[in-house]
């Protein structure tokens, strides 16, 4: 009896000690990213370029989303397609997601909120010849989507997503005759379109 008991013992501290270490839980990753966005508005060009990757790392079931957007538009006459100027909009952004899927692809659903901080240029020829200057005011950003990721080992992912954006900065251009203002014009330029990025990321802690 005893030396069964001593055998079990053994046996057991051979098994936790063979036992795979269990793999870290990483909550943030940061990475770069190819991103896209696609204006309803005519106005508006379409933006395609680099941009920031940082979001949380899914999890299964519902989760925060944690995200940092990155575009910047051209600004134009949709009747004519005259280049005016861009806005550059970057936003933090906050919300909630479910994530589906086991093994190294995960899907998630998400629906988020953030504050976009925007700047306007203005094309330096216009301004010489009209003496005109984008107005542009910061505004709430709401989001929807889907993210694709897809784990490389421990560390690394990749990272796809598409969906919609929805955003009015009010853009406006004044005129100016010295330090007052002679007329604005609104036009549309109302950046709120459909978005995809594709991107790589590292899994930081």
């Amino acid at each position: 009896m005893v030396v069964a008991l001593l055998a079990a013992g053994v046996y057991g501290a051979q098994a936790r000690a063979q036992a795979p270490p269990q793999p870290k839980r990483y909550r943030l990753m940061l990475g770069a990213s190819l991103n896209s966005l696609n204006a309803f508005d005519n106005d508006v060009g379409t933006d395609l370029g680099p941009g920031v990757l940082a979001r949380g790392v899914p999890r299964p079931g519902f989760g925060p989303v944690v995200d940092y957007a990155v575009f910047q538009v051209d600004l134009q006459r949709g009747s004519t397609g005259e280049y005016l100027g861009n806005l550059r909009m970057r936003a933090p952004i906050l919300g909630v997601g479910y994530t589906i899927g086991s093994g190294n692809l995960q899907t998630t659903f998400h629906v988020a909120a953030g504050w976009t901080f925007n700047r306007a240029e203005t094309d330096p020829q216009l301004i010489n010849a009209a003496n005109a200057q984008f107005e542009v005011k910061n505004r709430p950003l709401l989001r929807a989507g889907i993210t694709f990721t897809r784990s490389l080992g421990e560390r690394f992912a990749l990272v796809s997503s598409i969906g919609g954006l929805a955003v009015e900065p009010s853009v406006a251009l004044a005129f100016r005759d010295g330090q007052r203002t002679v007329r604005t014009e609104t036009g549309t330029w109302k950046p709120s379109g459909l978005f995809w990025g594709i991107g790589a990321a590292y899994k930081v802690f």
